[in-house]
């Protein structure tokens, strides 16, 4: 949920030169080509970026994802949740992307580019 933005208290970056971790994420011919999120997740800035091949993120942000499809996979499996919904580092990269935001405490910038146009969604009201 965007409604609870803030900007980061530290420089994202900073994150991801001490630690990072990179994954393959196929894209569609119709979606999206890239994406950039940076976000806080307990309290270290995080940030993961994919370059249409690519998904470069950072340790902490990639634990709270593996933890987030963990706990999706039981609600799907128990009933509690449509599987459409759930959590995945595997899917396409709007699944992707969506999956890293919401696994953030603090969505600080999410950037994307999709049919050439790129878009950027940044609070800096703080």
């Amino acid at each position: 949920m965007m409604s609870g933005l803030r900007r980061a208290t530290r420089n994202p970056l900073s994150a991801w030169r001490r630690s990072g971790r990179k994954l393959s994420v196929a894209a569609p011919p119709a979606g999206l080509t890239h994406f950039r999120i940076g976000g806080i997740v307990d309290g270290e800035a995080v940030q993961a970026v994919w370059d249409g091949a690519a998904l470069s993120l950072d340790e902490p942000l990639y634990t709270r994802a593996l933890l987030s499809e963990v706990v999706d996979d039981i609600f799907v499996e128990e009933g509690l949740m449509p599987a459409r919904h759930r959590s995945t580092l595997r899917g396409t990269p709007r699944e992707v992307a969506l999956t890293l935001a919401r696994s953030c405490d603090v969505v600080d910038t999410l950037e994307y580019t999709r049919r050439g146009i790129r878009r950027m969604i940044s609070d800096h009201s703080t």
